[in-house]
């Protein structure tokens, strides 16, 4: 599955969203989901490097160690952001499943793509 379409699908998933959340939602959804979006989208990007550089290499106790530390880091960003800013947890959820939805759907196309030719 090429990481392009999940995170370009991801993009638009989260401006259709955030726009809904402006508009209809105060800025503590907006800024939730804006959080969740960019933690779920960090640590997607960092896991498809990880992986291909580990299956390229072989290094899986790299990954495991890297693993722990992206944790790590994430809880230490979601604890701040819920100390120093107003964040709801509505939207961090929201934002947190974009990358869980988009994922499912590239599959899909590309599975599709790859069988009879019809999608890009």
């Amino acid at each position: 599955m090429r990481i392009k379409k999940t995170v370009i699908m991801s993009l638009i998933f989260f401006g259709i969203l955030y726009t809904v959340f402006m508009i209809f939602f105060s800025n503590a959804y907006a800024t939730g989901l804006l959080l969740g979006w960019g933690i779920t989208l960090g640590n997607y990007v960092g896991l498809v490097i990880k992986v291909k550089g580990a299956f390229s290499k072989g290094y899986t106790r790299a990954i495991v160690f890297n693993s722990q530390l992206r944790l790590l880091a994430t809880g230490v960003v979601l604890f701040m952001f819920f100390k120093y800013f107003d964040v709801n947890y509505l939207g961090l959820l929201v934002g947190l499943l974009l990358n869980a939805i988009c994922i499912p759907f590239g599959a899909i196309l590309e599975f599709r793509r790859n069988a009879d030719g019809t999608s890009c």
